[in-house]
């Protein structure tokens, strides 16, 4: 009669065991239960195990059986300050015993695509999210309603120029989506104000301009926009390097400032 029994709690030990397999990489840390002990602590050391102070008991919880150091380090923003190859240690302790075979190990940092947070009119960036490579922004007001969805997309997309779309000078909110999510905070959302500059009559005599090639210029929303492109070799004609110039913030396509974009490519002939 016990030999049902013998086999059942084999077979049970046996699918208890890898339900958390072992694993220490950039991507992921995960760790085994540890006799009937359900909570968990995780630090993070040097390589040598030295525990830093700041980052003791760095994650804490019941029934937490992993933790991802690349998400971490891009929810915090931390990711531009660890190189790739930086090395850094783990250890995880429960009421039963603290690190140990299965319970720490040495992770190397991954580079990472992404760009350091910013949130402002002028430039919004963001970092990583997980292993996801495509990304879209969608322009909010402050109530959450869409100004512009899906204002831009694409492959290794970590940046966007507000100053593109021409907005209304207020207040707003952007949210970055790739597969892995949406918005979410200290990295992936903000807020920026648009505000619209009073010109002024100028006191002085004005500088003459210099000889610009005539090139007939339609109206700006009907040919071209401000789509974020800064160097000559991203424009098309004189013409599209000239309403950048006068139009886009940002450029870098008239390198003398005589008021005349992209000579050698397109305006100098």
């Amino acid at each position: 009669m016990r030999k049902p029994y013998l086999v059942a709690l084999l077979l049970f030990a046996s699918y208890h065991s890898s339900l958390f397999a072992y694993e220490s990489s950039y991507d992921r840390i995960q760790w085994d239960k540890r006799g009937n002990d359900t909570f968990y602590c995780i630090d993070i050391t040097d390589d040598k195990f030295q525990v830093n102070p700041w980052l003791q008991a760095l994650f804490c919880g019941e029934n937490l059986y992993s933790f991802s150091p690349k998400d971490y380090l891009n929810q915090m923003q931390r990711s531009n300050s660890l190189a790739a190859g930086t090395r850094f240690g783990w250890r995880v302790w429960s009421p039963s015993g603290y690190g140990g075979h299965g319970y720490e190990g040495i992770v190397t940092v991954q580079s990472c695509v992404g760009q350091p947070y910013l949130s402002s009119s002028a430039l919004l960036q963001w970092g990583c999210r997980g292993n996801d490579s495509f990304y879209c922004i969608d322009i909010l007001d402050t109530r959450d309603n869409f100004v512009k969805q899906r204002a831009m997309c694409g492959e290794g997309l970590h940046q966007f120029f507000p100053a593109s779309l021409d907005l209304a000078a207020a207040d707003y909110r952007w949210k970055v989506w790739s597969n892995s999510g949406y918005g979410g905070w200290a990295q992936f959302e903000g807020q920026f104000t648009v505000t619209k500059p009073v010109i002024t009559p100028p006191t002085t005599e004005p500088t003459p301009t210099p000889d610009v090639p005539e090139v007939p210029v339609t109206t700006p929303t009907a040919k071209y926009s401000c789509r974020g492109k800064t160097w000559c070799d991203e424009m098309t004609s004189c013409e599209e390097a000239l309403f950048y110039l006068r139009n886009c913030p940002n450029t870098r396509i008239d390198g003398d400032k005589d008021g005349i974009p992209c000579e050698e490519e397109f305006c100098g002939h």
